[in-house]
């Protein structure tokens, strides 16, 4: 095959390499990966889809981690030599950052391999503890792809850790086969499916709903399939525990509640198992925050004196949930934190505030998750004379009046 080269490509830059294969809009199966340790290094490799058709599209991701550092200066993708590489589909993400295209003139391909060389002013990527590298590459599933046999990949590279560097290469056995993609029959109905109206947090013990919606991508000939009653799973990836269960309607339509048990992040996925001539697939990930109910407003409100005005320290009290903290944001950015204790009560000394009319903001906190705010007026009753030397203002005085000499008295 003639050399061909590519456009930009994606890595994304991690304290590992992940290599992950994503499929097209219109792929049919589920994401795969596999991860092989070496020495201080992890290699992860994803594919985007296991099953795939002749004309569709597959995404390879490859991320590399690493306990110490490590260097990479170029990196091969070795897939099956039907597959066609995607022209500037490759990119390259360093830890957090976002995932870059890499310059047309750092990627290359021929004969089921792409090439690819650092464009660090370095001349290497450096991945380490919370930095890993991630590379990203799609290809086109031609018609000489076939179906007697799975597509297998591996990968290359040249590293090193200090001042030498090696080249190493890793066989598709040790990420099982890849991981592995099968090509189907391109007669069978394509599906795809897409989580719908997530929301982004949630609430211990307290349920929401699941939604996702199942499309037909594809399928030959005049007879339409039946979207009705299709089995669709909502999954939480970290742990693949099955979160609930739910049959789609006539127009793909899918929901079913779930109750979070703990709290933290969640990564879920809608997952369709497929039938006999239906190929089954599955969302991209979303994450659900979930954490502890707000604790309630806290109430019975009291400062004390009410109407300081500046002559004397304002204390505030009040109720709350047992074991909250609670925070008071006074007049003139006064501030005081407390504990309630195991009735709710709670109290905390304000100071000196400003002898003019204010709000006291109360609220109580669990976990990092605050209550709505209350709040308590004070100072509403003032006179001008009570600020003149209150310790809430600067001092002020009434002028003194210059001494005049009495008019003297002329004797006659």
């Amino acid at each position: 095959m003639k050399n061909q080269r590519i456009s930009r490509t994606s890595l994304v830059l991690a304290s590992g390499l992940t290599l992950a294969v994503l499929l097209a809009p219109a792929a049919a199966a589920d994401s795969a990966s596999a991860s092989h340790k070496d020495g201080s290094s992890t290699f992860t490799r994803t594919v985007s889809a296991t099953s795939v058709k002749p004309g569709s599209e597959i995404t390879y991701t490859q991320k590399f981690e690493d306990t110490g550092t490590q260097k990479i200066y170029e990196w091969k993708n070795n897939v099956d030599s039907c597959l066609e590489y995607v022209a500037d589909s490759a990119t390259v993400q360093k830890g957090s950052e976002g995932a870059a295209p890499l310059p047309t003139d750092k990627v290359q391909h021929s004969d089921g391999v792409t090439h690819i060389t650092s464009n660090d002013s370095e001349g290497f990527w450096t991945y380490k503890k919370d930095q890993p590298y991630t590379f990203s590459l799609k290809y086109k599933v031609t018609e000489g792809c076939s179906t007697d046999k799975p597509l297998e990949s591996g990968f290359w590279y040249k590293w090193s850790a200090s001042t030498w560097f090696s080249t190493r290469e890793y066989k598709p056995a040790l990420f099982k086969g890849g991981p592995s993609v099968t090509v189907v029959d391109s007669g069978k109905v394509h599906t795809s499916l897409a989580l719908t109206d997530i929301p982004e947090s949630a609430i211990v013990n307290e349920p929401i709903i699941l939604n996702a919606k199942l499309s037909i991508v594809e399928a030959d000939g005049n007879e339409k399939t039946s979207l009705s009653e299709r089995t669709v799973k909502f999954i939480a990836t970290g742990t693949n525990k099955e979160l609930c269960v739910a049959k789609s309607s006539a127009d793909g339509s899918a929901a079913c509640e779930w109750k979070p048990e703990t709290t933290g992040q969640v990564s879920v996925i809608a997952k369709f198992d497929g039938s006999d001539n239906v190929l089954g697939s599955s969302s991209e990930a979303k994450t659900i925050n979930v954490t502890v109910a707000p604790p309630k407003t806290p109430t019975e409100l009291k400062a004390e004196p009410a109407n300081a005005n500046g002559r004397n320290q304002t204390t505030i009290s009040g109720k709350a949930e047992p074991g909250t903290y609670i925070e008071a944001i006074g007049p003139g950015g006064t501030r005081c934190v407390a504990v309630t204790d195991e009735q709710g009560n709670f109290s905390c000394n304000l100071g000196y505030l400003p002898a003019v009319p204010g709000t006291i903001s109360v609220t109580a906190s669990r976990d990092n998750v605050r209550s709505d705010m209350a709040e308590v007026a004070v100072n509403s009753s003032t006179s001008i004379f009570d600020s003149f030397n209150s310790p809430g203002l600067p001092g002020w005085k009434f002028p003194e009046s210059p001494s005049l000499p009495s008019p003297a008295v002329s004797p006659r």
